[in-house]
């Protein structure tokens, strides 16, 4: 799964609906896997944001790095 087959919001929803049906089968998955999931998806011109989101000494809450990603995303759009 990765952006290009997907708008933003489309990506996110798919990973979080992957993350939540291995939940149910694994009984969890780490906050750092399920980023790392997300961040494998992305194109290379999401390597700033990528490297903004690694280089935090403790992982992002998921919400903050939807929000990064989105408004990365809607910049992109009126570039």
């Amino acid at each position: 799964m990765t952006l290009i087959d997907h708008s933003m919001g489309g990506f996110l929803f798919q990973v979080k609906s992957s993350v939540d049906c291995l939940t149910f089968v694994l009984d969890t998955i780490s906050l750092p896997k399920h980023i790392d999931v997300i961040l494998e998806g992305l194109p290379q011109d999401y390597q700033p944001i990528i490297y903004v989101i690694e280089s935090k000494f403790k992982p992002l809450p998921i919400e903050e790095v939807e929000a990064l990603l989105e408004h990365k995303s809607r910049l992109q759009k009126h570039q």
